[in-house]
């Protein structure tokens, strides 16, 4: 599952050449929900009696989430769009990256300081989260390619990093403040599931051990 602002656009085009179902592309699909996958697509796969697939995602630790999307904030495309537009409105170039952050932790924040927390990708119907496998950002270098060639799948010589924004002035973020960031109201549960993801092999292939139905399902 991809959720945005944690390597997702990296790690589409690492299974891009992949034959099968590949939602990516435009935003609107590559970050469908497990909700909507499993309300659309796995009633699609069990018609067509093809085993559900292994999931799995790569979680940020919010503090890195939040500025990451500071930073995608200011970018030209964003600082030359139409006056009034929504793009214009999520603008946050004239803000230091404390002030957007004081801004997302506030009790009602303007739209620029909103986005779908990393949990709401992952649930299910019953809100409990439904993907087998959780990498930490940072871990994924180290881990993917276990993952990759546990399916079978080849791991290239070199990875290229996608869609990486740009540090600007200003973006710098204090400990003091990532520890409020993470543990704040707003983002507690969230780095609860980063700190709960898998940050070692070991911990990776405990969660790549499918059902005997399932072995030949590979992972989205």
């Amino acid at each position: 599952m991809a959720i945005t602002k944690c390597a997702s656009t990296t790690v589409e085009a690492l299974l891009s050449n992949q034959k099968g179902l590949f939602i990516a592309g435009t935003p609107g699909l590559k970050h469908t929900t497990y909700k909507l996958f499993e309300a659309h697509i796995l009633p699609l796969l069990e018609a067509k009696k093809i085993p559900r697939p292994h999931f799995f995602a790569i979680t940020r630790e919010p503090a890195e989430r939040l500025l990451s999307w500071y930073k995608y904030r200011q970018r030209d495309r964003i600082v030359n769009a139409k006056e009034g537009s929504r793009k214009s409105d999520n603008y946050a170039g004239n803000l230091t990256f404390e002030e957007y952050a004081e801004g997302a932790l506030s009790i009602r924040p303007d739209k620029m300081f909103k986005f779908k927390p990393q949990r709401a990708f992952l649930v299910d119907q019953s809100q409990k989260v439904a993907v087998e496998t959780l990498i930490r950002a940072e871990h994924m270098d180290e881990l993917l390619p276990h993952l990759f060639r546990h399916y079978r799948i080849a791991w290239p010589d070199t990875v290229e990093r996608r869609n990486i924004s740009p540090t600007f002035k200003g973006s710098k973020m204090t400990d003091e403040l990532r520890k409020r960031i993470n543990e704040s109201d707003t983002f507690i549960t969230d780095y609860e599931l980063y700190r709960g993801s898998t940050s070692t092999k070991q911990e990776l292939l405990a969660t790549l051990k499918p059902r005997e139905k399932h072995r030949r399902a590979k992972p989205v």
